[in-house]
């Protein structure tokens, strides 16, 4: 994958044993209730085993949908193109399911 794109969503940062993907870089700021704070180090999507299973978490919904938006239709999420939205949601389901270690 070369490419991802999100639209918004939040800042993550996993339990220990997790695993951060889509991170965050140095400059990036979480903006709660008109407050700045540095997102440094946390990420926009985690991944982690709980017990017998695995675990996926995200940071923002659109990155993994499929949509167009506001009067003149533009694409969201995976419609985007020349981004590898679909490959991320691909490369998350094949981890959940076990079939990548």
């Amino acid at each position: 994958m070369n490419r991802v794109i999100v639209f918004s969503g939040q800042s993550l940062k996993g339990p220990q044993g997790s695993e951060a993907f889509l991170k965050l870089g140095d400059g990036a700021i979480n903006e709660i209730d008109g407050k700045s704070a540095s997102a440094a180090g946390r990420a926009q999507a985690i991944a982690f085993r709980l017990g017998k299973g695995r675990v996926v978490v995200l940071g923002d919904a659109a990155m993994l949908s499929a949509q167009v938006a506001g009067s003149d239709n533009q694409p969201v999420g995976m419609n985007v193109p020349n981004v590898d939205n679909r490959q991320l949601a691909l490369n998350i389901m094949h981890w959940l399911s076990g079939m990548l270690k």
